[in-house]
């Protein structure tokens, strides 16, 4: 019986493909089973939202198109610097809701617009509630002297010099600004006669008196012999706030050969204005004259002696002096007692001390004003108090949207609020505010003006006002200077914020900068209509988050199953494929084969089998027709049946009993056929 089949190599790699996908089910199982449920991933700590949000109202001028009606305008107020002195304002607010309470400061505002701005501290931020009113004091000749140093600078003349009180209030429920415009000259100072003003916070107005300026005095001469010394004084303001620190000295001196300075007021300080007095002791003082010409073998005369008041304001000094004169027996004494300059505005005065004489009945001298001339006082002859504010009258509005005529504009109310929101406790949150108004000429110029500067906290609102005519007069005097006229020009409102705090993941630190933009445009101011801006952010980092673990793209605890099932699979198939691999299947039998075995398995018990392979003997050959033909005859003659093997291939099997000289016998041919002789198979 030969072996058929598949090929043994064919079932070798029939196992051992098996025996990899029990390998990968294994695997897949394990790794289901480790797949961790908590896993560290980059995500979103904090997350926090900025938006800003623009509002605004534009003022129209009374005109003919919107009205109401024009009337006709006072003119503003005009007064000569030769008989002005100080002038002192004073700005009374009224707040719109009660209860109200917030800071206030005053700056004066000098300017060649367009080209250079400087501010001056008038009255620094205080703490202000309810109705309330502030009093300062403008010096014109002061503001004079700062435009002279600046023109000097620049090398630009500024004409007319451009100056404005700008007194800025500000609360939690916003700010405002309340402006007087002010034109100076070398020999005028024009005040605006718009004194009220309408704000968003509530109502202001300015008010103000102009005192008359102290005429010089007229030199003085003194006869030495009666005179014992000079009791002085000197005062000063700086131009803005601020601590001082004055001294005066006594310098005596032949110009040219020698000088010797004597301190007399040691330096003293002091909060804002300086008082300094003193008295000058001509005695001691011809005694020195006299030592030093005894010693320098020379004769002073005339001898010089100056009081020198010197002031340290800030990082800004001021000196002035009075030259006193002692020649032929006379003491001169100038009558120019006063000096302004930009760091501040300085004053002497003096009284005359007097030995014992029979000249004079007192014991001093005051020195006196030159008689007044009615013609030369005539242009004098002024009403220096201002004209009475008009009453206010409706103001016309235009609504959000709308364009408007830039010459029509008389000013914008701006509102902007801020909000911030944080899904995260924010700790020391502040955010440094400052919005400003760019004009640009695209390709040509562009200008920045600061609007606003201030730190709030938290969400809040803050109220802007918007000189919209002012930014026209501006733009007009860019055009004069450069020469060039731009088809358009840009304007937009800025609001650049800087946002800090602390949260539990870390610091918050954003800048963002919503803007309002906008375009002139043949006269024609047009604002965009996105008037709101959003800005995301976050803190982001490393955490370990809760998750249902997969593996394969599955849950892991279907993954762990379909890997175990397999697994069972593949370990079956395994087992099955490798115990045929060891033990190779039987070929097919034959029928003749067939037919052997199954006699071998039914009747093998009384079957003997032959050896040798030699033929059976016996004359007398009885063929049957079966097998179970042969049996009945064992039965019969009680003898066993014996089987003969076949010699080759081409033999058959031969079962036979023997009886006697009789064979009884039952033959199966070979499939192949047989080569043999009759003889043979007759046998």
């Amino acid at each position: 019986m030969k072996q058929i089949g598949r090929p043994k190599w064919l079932k070798g790699y029939m196992v051992a493909g098996v025996g990899a996908l029990l390998v990968l089910s294994v695997a897949a199982l394990i790794g289901a089973s480790a797949t961790p449920g908590k896993a560290k991933q980059n995500a979103a700590l904090v997350s926090y939202t900025q938006t800003g949000r623009f509002s605004y109202t534009m003022y129209l001028k009374p005109s003919y198109l919107y009205g109401p009606t024009p009337e006709p305008t006072l003119s503003n107020p005009q007064y000569p610097l030769a008989a002005v002195g100080n002038i002192d304002f004073t700005f009374a607010f009224s707040p719109a809701s009660p209860g109200w309470s917030g800071s206030a400061s005053v700056e004066a505002l000098l300017e060649n617009p367009g080209i250079w701005q400087k501010t001056i501290a008038l009255v620094p931020q205080s703490a202000v509630a309810g109705d309330f009113s502030l009093q300062f004091t403008l010096n014109p000749d002061q503001m004079n002297a700062i435009f002279d140093e600046i023109e000097k600078e620049t090398g630009i003349s500024a004409s007319p010099r451009s100056l404005t009180l700008n007194v800025a209030i500000d609360s939690d429920s916003g700010s405002s600004l309340a402006s007087l415009p002010m034109k100076l000259d070398k020999d005028m100072i024009e005040i605006s006669s718009d004194l009220a003003e309408k704000l968003p916070l509530g109502n202001g107005s300015f008010n103000y008196q102009v005192d008359r300026k102290t005429a010089d005095l007229p030199d003085a001469s003194y006869p030495i012999e009666i005179v014992s010394g000079l009791s002085f004084s000197f005062n000063f303001a700086p131009a803005a706030p601020a601590a001082v620190t004055g001294e005066i000295d006594e310098v005596l001196e032949d110009p040219g050969i020698w000088q010797k300075s004597v301190t007399l007021v040691p330096a003293t300080a002091s909060s804002g204005t300086v008082s300094l007095s003193s008295v000058l002791d001509l005695v001691a003082v011809q005694k020195q004259f006299d030592d030093i010409d005894a010693e320098t073998k020379l004769t002073t005369s005339p001898r010089l002696v100056t009081l020198r008041a010197k002031v340290v304001s800030g990082n800004d000094t001021f000196v002035q002096d009075l030259p006193l004169t002692i020649d032929k027996e006379v003491l001169d004494v100038p009558g120019q007692l006063a000096l302004t300059l930009p760091e501040g505005s300085g004053k002497f005065s003096y009284s005359v001390n007097l030995k014992p004489n029979d000249l004079y009945s007192s014991s001093t001298l005051q020195p006196q004003p030159a008689p007044t001339s009615t013609a030369g006082d005539a242009g004098y002859e002024i009403n220096l108090k201002p004209l009475q504010a008009p009453a206010t009258t409706e103001e016309t509005s235009l609504p959000a949207g709308q364009p408007a005529f830039v010459k029509l504009l008389d000013r914008m109310d701006l509102a902007f609020s801020y909000d911030f929101k944080s899904d995260q406790p924010v700790t020391n949150e502040s955010t440094d505010v400052q919005i400003t108004a760019d004009l640009e000429a695209p390709q040509s110029w562009s200008k920045q003006l600061s609007l606003l500067h201030t730190t709030k906290t938290g969400s809040f609102t803050l109220s802007v006002p918007i000189d919209i005519s002012g930014y026209s007069d501006l733009l007009d005097s860019i055009q004069k200077e450069t020469g060039v006229s731009p088809d358009s020009v840009d304007i937009s409102i800025v609001a650049n914020l800087h946002t800090t705090g602390q949260t539990l993941y870390g610091p918050i630190d954003q800048t963002f900068a919503p803007t309002l933009k906008g375009a002139i445009k043949d006269n024609v101011l047009e604002w965009d209509k996105d008037l709101t801006t959003t800005q995301p952010g976050a803190i982001s980092g490393p955490v370990t988050a809760t998750k249902a673990p997969t593996f394969l793209g599955m849950a892991a605890g279907t993954a762990k199953g379909v890997a175990a099932f397999f697994m069972v699979v593949f370990i079956l198939g395994f087992g099955l494929l490798l115990v045929l691999y060891m033990r190779p299947l039987q070929a097919a039998l034959s029928p003749v084969e067939h037919e052997v075995l199954q006699i071998k398995k039914k009747y093998g018990a009384r079957v003997v089998e032959g050896t040798g392979g030699s033929s059976p003997w016996g004359n007398n050959v009885v063929a049957v027709a079966s097998f179970e033909d042969l049996i009945k005859v064992a039965d019969e003659l009680a003898k066993p049946v014996v089987h003969q093997g076949p010699a080759d291939r081409y033999s058959p099997h031969t079962y036979y009993i023997m009886d006697g000289n009789n064979r009884y016998q039952y033959r199966i041919e070979s499939d192949l056929g047989s080569p043999r002789s009759p003889s043979e198979q007759t046998q």
